[in-house]
């Protein structure tokens, strides 16, 4: 069911989400940063509009499984178009792509709070990603990492800003 219903919709979704440009913002763009964005309000309709006609006709058990798979799919395209900014992304883009995965992500978790768990990586990228010039990884060495110290080091160097 998810190949055949879900996966072409919900890329297509996560597309027009995320389109080019949208993270490199200027200081007086930055008022949209108090705000949740349209382009966020309409993922939260379409993701409704999908997900909620099989929540109220599926056994729970089944659901949670189309669910598993679907945030699977959700977080690994996710974590791509975060991948795909590389210099494309500033410091008050970082805020606003913070804040945009968050409402994705509680929203698409409000069913099952333990889904949140496959967001992990894509949470920690984002976290790197907004660090300051002058905060270290150091300060960070407590923290269990489902990212390599590779990849922290490249999420870091996603932002056009970084000295």
């Amino acid at each position: 069911m998810f190949n055949q219903v879900f996966r072409t919709k919900l890329a297509r979704l996560i597309n027009e989400t995320f389109t080019d440009g949208e993270y490199l913002m200027s200081s007086d763009r930055s008022s949209s940063l108090s705000g949740t964005s349209g382009s966020i309000i309409n993922f939260i309709k379409e993701w409704n509009s999908l997900v909620i006609p099989y929540l109220t006709t599926m056994y729970k058990a089944n659901f949670l499984k189309l669910m598993k798979s679907i945030v699977k799919f959700i977080s690994s395209s996710l974590e791509s178009k975060i991948w795909s900014l590389d210099k494309n992304c500033n410091e008050l883009g970082a805020a606003k792509l913070e804040r945009d995965v968050s409402a994705i992500i509680s929203e698409i978790t409000k069913f099952d709070y333990s889904l949140r768990n496959e967001f992990i990586r894509v949470t920690q990228i984002i976290m790197m990603l907004g660090l300051d010039d002058d905060e270290e990884d150091d300060d960070l060495s407590d923290m269990e990492w489902a990212l390599t110290p590779a990849e922290r080091n490249r999420a870091r160097n996603l932002r056009i800003d970084r000295k």
